[in-house]
C-alpha cells in the first residue's frame, strides 16, 4: 500500500492530540502513576474518522530498584466510537527486554 499522505493518525491525552508521521514513532507522552487514557484518532483518505481509547496504568515501583521498564502488555476487549473490539495478538510479540 502506498502512503498518499491523505490519511492521518493523531494521539495524545484528552484534547491535546499530536499528529504522528506515517512510519514514525509518536513523541513521548508523560504518564504519572495511575490509569491514564491515551486517545488515538485515525482519519482515512476518504475523510472518515475513527477514535480509539487506550488505557495505560502505571503502577508504583516495587522496591527501590529504579526499574521502570514495562513488564507486560495485554490487549483486552475495548469499546470505540464504532463498537466493541476483541483483543488482538500483538505482532511482534511483546518482549520485556525491549526498552526502546
Amino acid at each position: 500500500m502506498t502512503d498518499t499522505g491523505k490519511a492521518t493518525v493523531q494521539l495524545g491525552k484528552r484534547r491535546s492530540l499530536n499528529t504522528v508521521t506515517s512510519g514514525s514513532a509518536s513523541g513521548a507522552i508523560a504518564l504519572n502513576m495511575g490509569a491514564k487514557e491515551i486517545i488515538v484518532r485515525v482519519t482515512a483518505e476518504n475523510g472518515v474518522t475513527k477514535g480509539y481509547t487506550v488505557t495505560i496504568t502505571r503502577e508504583p515501583l516495587a522496591g527501590a530498584s529504579g526499574n521502570a521498564n514495562l513488564s507486560a502488555l495485554i490487549a483486552s476487549t475495548a469499546t470505540s466510537e464504532t463498537g466493541n473490539y476483541s483483543a488482538q495478538t500483538l505482532t511482534p510479540a511483546f518482549d520485556k527486554a525491549t526498552t526502546a
